[in-house]
């Protein structure tokens, strides 16, 4: 491996400056100390050497990993399946998305005692499947009886799993509840892993 370059030249020049000339391809286009300075000199041919390496990884072709396009498509699924409770109010109508609701028991689950990390946070819909499920938006209402959410997590070594969850499933229900008015019937969690 080479010797790291300073970030000052011994002649003044800036490491920086010269990065820059040679980041967007202005390395014909030398000062007048630049042609004169065999620091400089040094310097940039160093770095148009290294920044072709650069270049050449840049090139490479990225093939993501199945894990995260699958990752990638649910997050893109989730938002185009945008369901949604009906709170109902003395002066009208208010709709929240469970996305939101997702997004509030997952925070809230990860500040219960004993979590050590939430993976996921889901809200789901149960007892609609298959060609019964509606496909317009203005009928993507979900029943508040219909309505469950479920978290995956991982807990602190040394807690009781029983004690953790009935924690998170109150932490939930109460910050989901403050939060939108919305009283969840259920709350299902996965512990997946203790650390």
């Amino acid at each position: 491996m080479s010797e790291r370059l300073p970030a000052q030249l011994q002649c003044g020049a800036q490491l920086a400056d010269l990065l820059e000339q040679v980041s967007t391809g202005q390395t014909k286009a030398l000062t007048p100390h630049q042609i004169e300075c065999p620091y400089c000199t040094a310097a940039l041919n160093r770095l148009v050497n290294s920044w072709q390496d650069i270049e050449r990884l840049r090139a490479e072709p990225v093939q993501p990993s199945p894990e995260l396009l699958h990752r990638v498509m649910r997050r893109i699924w989730a938002g185009l399946d945008d369901w949604q409770v009906e709170l109902r109010g003395g002066r009208g109508m208010t709709r929240v998305s469970t996305a939101v609701l997702s997004s509030l028991a997952f925070w809230a689950a990860a500040a219960a005692p004993g979590v050590r990390q939430v993976f996921q946070a889901q809200s789901r819909e149960v007892g609609i499947e298959g060609p019964d499920r509606p496909k317009k938006r203005r009928q993507r209402l979900v029943s508040r009886e219909n309505l469950r959410i479920e978290i995956e997590l991982s807990i602190h070594y040394g807690f009781s799993a029983l004690v953790v969850a009935e924690q998170v499933r109150r932490a939930v229900i109460a910050h989901v509840l403050e939060t939108t008015g919305l009283d969840l019937p259920e709350v299902e969690l996965t512990i997946a892993d203790v650390g």
